[in-house]
């Protein structure tokens, strides 16, 4: 059972909706279906990404969410249950396979209420080791995956997040800013981490449009300098980071127009597209655009990665 870590060093980044994306493709990969579904947990603890993507915001603005998990442990952490909907933990989780295109008890969510305030000194102590357990419990269960939306920085849900990760899929704009402190985020994790953690490098929100600098381009600027990135960390560090998305062939994620009015699923927007009578090509007649069927087949390369990773 793998833990796979979607991680940002700076917000904005649009990571959680590239979770989001991936999520269906996960589901497909892993072959999880409502007796062995993946788990998804957003431990952005102060703006609650995820939660609000799959409209699951006021439903945990009551009860138990991810702040009562780190603050006052675990329940059941001994339990197996054949109905995970009679489980101590997992009666609190919510089906959202649906909002995704795929069957809704393949995923279960445990969101986050942003109106609840939780300090350091709250998740401080042995309950930092809640995500373990969590772990443990979902093995037990059947679980095919558990998937974390991580919040930035070096806050401490951001710790959690990537020290309990097997695979950590760290999103970047392609800038300055992103790719410098980044890679200073990457060099102090290092030494949290297992040796067998592989971190994927996913430029996301790239711009279809290029623009010229000096003798190149910056696409071309861009792109060499986060190569120099990952050699020098993987040369100077440790070998963890894949870089099968950052060549001239596959830099990230395009930027999506449709994403800066309204984020949404390729997957399901692909998926409930019903061809016109006769038409036999799906593909010639998708709705989505060019830079949405990039998208699309990268989002979907990144979920196939993620699973080769971990065999």
């Amino acid at each position: 059972m793998q833990t796979i870590t979607f991680y940002s060093y700076k917000g904005g980044s649009c990571r959680s909706v590239t979770l989001l994306n991936v999520l269906p493709f996960l589901v497909e990969v892993f072959g999880a279906n409502s007796i062995e579904p993946i788990l998804v947990v957003d431990m952005d603890l102060d703006s609650a990404g995820i939660t609000a993507l799959l409209q699951e915001d006021s439903h945990f603005q009551s009860g138990f969410d991810v702040k009562s998990l780190l603050s006052d442990g675990f329940p059941g952490s001994n339990t197996k249950c054949a109905n995970l909907r009679q489980h101590p933990f997992f009666q609190h989780t919510v089906p959202v396979g649906e909002r995704v295109g795929v069957d809704n008890d393949s995923i279960l969510f445990l969101g986050t209420n942003d109106c609840k305030v939780l300090s350091i000194d709250d998740i401080g102590g042995a309950n930092i080791e809640s995500i373990r357990i969590l772990k443990q419990a979902c093995r037990a269960n059947g679980f095919k995956a558990i998937v974390l939306d991580s919040a930035s920085g070096d806050q401490v849900p951001a710790k959690i997040s990537t020290t309990a990760a097997s695979t950590i899929v760290c999103c970047l704009r392609p800038t300055r800013q992103f790719r410098t402190y980044t890679f200073q985020y990457l060099r102090r994790l290092k030494n949290r981490i297992p040796d067998d953690t592989k971190v994927i490098i996913l430029p996301t929100a790239v711009p279809t449009t290029d623009l010229p600098f000096k003798k190149s381009s910056e696409k071309e600027n861009s792109l060499s300098l986060l190569q120099d990135h990952i050699a020098m960390f993987n040369k100077d560090e440790r070998n963890c980071l894949i870089d099968n998305f950052v060549s001239n062939d596959h830099f990230g994620i395009p930027e999506v127009e449709k994403f800066k009015w309204r984020e949404d699923v390729l997957y399901k927007l692909h998926k409930n597209f019903e061809c016109q009578p006769g038409d036999s090509d799906t593909e010639s007649t998708s709705p989505l655009r060019a830079d949405e069927k990039i998208a699309y087949n990268r989002y979907r390369e990144v979920s196939e990665l993620i699973r080769q990773l971990g065999n």
